[in-house]
C-alpha cells in the first residue's frame, strides 16, 4: 500500500492530504478558510459525504448549523456518550456492602447517586434495585463486619 505520491522533482515526497498530520492539514486549509464563507465549504462537505454514502455524517453537519445552539447540544450529547462508555456501574450486590460499611441511610445514598449522575457517572444502582438485592442475601450478618453495623443496617434498610 503506497501512500506517497511520487514526483519527478528531487526532495521530500509530497504526502496525500489524508495521510498528512493535523498541523499540515490546518496549514493547507488556512487559505481556503480565509477566502470562502462558512456556508460554501459546509455545503461541499455535506455533498461529498452523501456521495461517499455517509448520510448520517452529512445530516449531522447540516443539523449542527441549523440553529446557533444546536451544535452545542450535539457536542454535549457526544461528550456524555464518550464518558458513559468508560464507566462500569456497580451491581446492586456490589453496592449494598459498600453502603452498609459506610453507614449510609437512604437519603445519603440518594444524594451520592444524584451527584454521580450529574457528573455523567451513573455508577450507583437505583434504590429499589438495592432493596431487591438485600432480599436475595440469606444472611446479612455475613456482609457486615460487626454487630453495630448489622444493627444500623436493620434500622435503615429494613
Amino acid at each position: 500500500m503506497e501512500t506517497i505520491k511520487h514526483t519527478l522533482y528531487p526532495g521530500r515526497p509530497v504526502l496525500l492530504f489524508s495521510e498528512s498530520s493535523e498541523r499540515t492539514k490546518r496549514r493547507k486549509t488556512a487559505k481556503l478558510s480565509s477566502t470562502f464563507e462558512t456556508e460554501e465549504p459546509t455545503l461541499t462537505a455535506t455533498k461529498n459525504l452523501k456521495q461517499e454514502g455517509k448520510k448520517a455524517a452529512a445530516k449531522l453537519i447540516t443539523e449542527a448549523l441549523t440553529t446557533p445552539t444546536r451544535a452545542t447540544k450535539i457536542y454535549k450529547a457526544w461528550q456524555k456518550s464518550r464518558k458513559i462508555e468508560n464507566i462500569t456501574p456497580l451491581t446492586p450486590n456490589e453496592a449494598l456492602p459498600i453502603i452498609i460499611e459506610a453507614k449510609e441511610g437512604k437519603h445519603t445514598y440518594l444524594v451520592h447517586r444524584r451527584a454521580a449522575e450529574a457528573h455523567f457517572a451513573d455508577i450507583y444502582p437505583s434504590y429499589n434495585k438495592l432493596r431487591e438485592a438485600k432480599l436475595h442475601f440469606v444472611d446479612i450478618k455475613e456482609l457486615v463486619s460487626d454487630e453495630f453495623l448489622y444493627q444500623f443496617y436493620t434500622v435503615h434498610f429494613l
